[in-house]
């Protein structure tokens, strides 16, 4: 596998650990790992830009297979109980939204992707929530 690049959208961690998997099943550089990702079909979500914000910050999920229609992305709040963010924006590998109000000041919370076809990330991503 090439080392010099990483897939585009993913964070570094992420994409380390997608390499090794695609090792697993047989693909010969990232270009092929990245064709195979997107083949699947499944989405998910590689990075958040920025990766921590405030309630009311404005997030962008970089990743795959999130399609061209908009869906749903869903922060957890510390009840374990799923809260729609307002997204502004959606495409195939990138969703704009506003961090949803969550009734905790910090931490780390679990964020969903559900595409318009009802598909949902199999791995849930972390994004940090900070102060304002």
């Amino acid at each position: 596998m090439k080392a010099s690049r990483t897939l585009p959208g993913l964070a570094l961690s992420t994409a380390l650990v997608l390499m090794a998997l695609g090792s697993l099943v047989g693909c010969q550089s990232l270009d092929d790992f990245e064709k195979q990702i997107k083949s699947a079909g499944e989405p998910l979500i590689g990075s958040f830009l920025p990766s921590s914000g405030p309630v009311g910050g404005t997030v962008t999920v970089r990743g795959f297979n999130f399609g061209t229609d908009k869906g749903e992305v869903v922060f957890m709040n510390k009840d374990g109980l799923s809260v729609p963010a307002p997204i502004s924006a959606w495409n195939d590998e990138f969703v704009t939204l506003s961090v949803p109000e969550l009734g905790i000041a910090t931490g780390d919370v679990p964020v969903t992707l559900r595409t318009a076809a009802g598909k949902v990330t199999s791995l849930t991503a972390q994004f940090t929530l900070t102060r304002s």
